[in-house]
């Protein structure tokens, strides 16, 4: 959530249940501000973790973040999703790896990848990123209350997507929290922060992949993942 993440409290990515977890508890909690009882703007603002490989099946997150959380944290805790559309995430990784490197397009990439893609799945995480299915059916296993979030549909209405998501949270934390209007138009010490600074330029992916028969290849890659999604 772009726009929100530069009114959050804190803005981080400490990749603790997928990576950290050996530092234990105390090291991801101290990633962020200390909770707030009273009302006011510090009790009001969501603290995130937007770590984005939690979803990854073969990094074991969701079996960590199940054993580790505490049970009365689990209660309070809301986990939301924002779903890019698959093949968008495969071709944002793409780009944001080395492997992009000396000029390779993500559309070169699909184009002489050996068949089927669905083979390679889970050992190369350019395509396991995308592959939601196996990981959201863990989560919603391992969580009290999990949101799913479209990322089109965020990005079609912003208010009413941050404000359904943040009346979610208020009612799991049992706090007041503030509306996507005044987050949005409420300057913050951490909007500096809030800069995609980990992103890289790409083309779109309706301009990147034009062959019709890459394109058939990439949609039976995920059809299975989406469908899983969507039930």
């Amino acid at each position: 959530f772009p726009l929100m993440l530069r009114h959050c409290q804190s803005l981080q990515e400490p990749h603790f249940f997928d990576f950290r977890a050996d530092r234990g508890f105390g090291f991801y909690t101290r990633a962020f501000p200390a909770c707030v009882a009273e009302d006011g703007p510090a009790a009001s603002q969501p603290s995130l973790d937007f770590t984005p490989d939690l979803l990854d099946p073969k990094l074991g997150a969701v079996g960590r973040f199940q054993a580790m959380w505490p049970a009365p944290l689990m209660r309070r805790t809301t986990v939301a999703v924002l779903l890019c559309e698959p093949v968008a995430r495969a071709q944002s990784y793409w780009y944001w790896s080395s492997r992009s490197q000396n000029g390779n397009s993500f559309a070169k990439a699909v184009r002489n990848y050996p068949r089927p893609l669905s083979r390679h799945l889970q050992e190369d995480p350019l395509w396991r990123k995308g592959w939601y299915g196996p990981a959201i059916a863990s989560w919603v296993q391992a969580v009290d209350h999990l949101y799913l979030i479209v990322a089109a549909d965020y990005y079609a209405n912003q208010a009413a997507t941050v404000d359904a998501l943040l009346e979610a949270w208020g009612r799991r934390s049992g706090k007041r929290l503030l509306r996507y209007e005044w987050l949005h138009n409420t300057t913050s010490a951490h909007a500096s922060q809030a800069a995609h600074a980990n992103s890289h330029r790409h083309p779109k992916l309706e301009d990147d992949v034009t062959d019709l028969a890459d394109r058939a290849a990439l949609s039976e890659l995920y059809r299975g993942s989406n469908q899983q999604v969507y039930r």
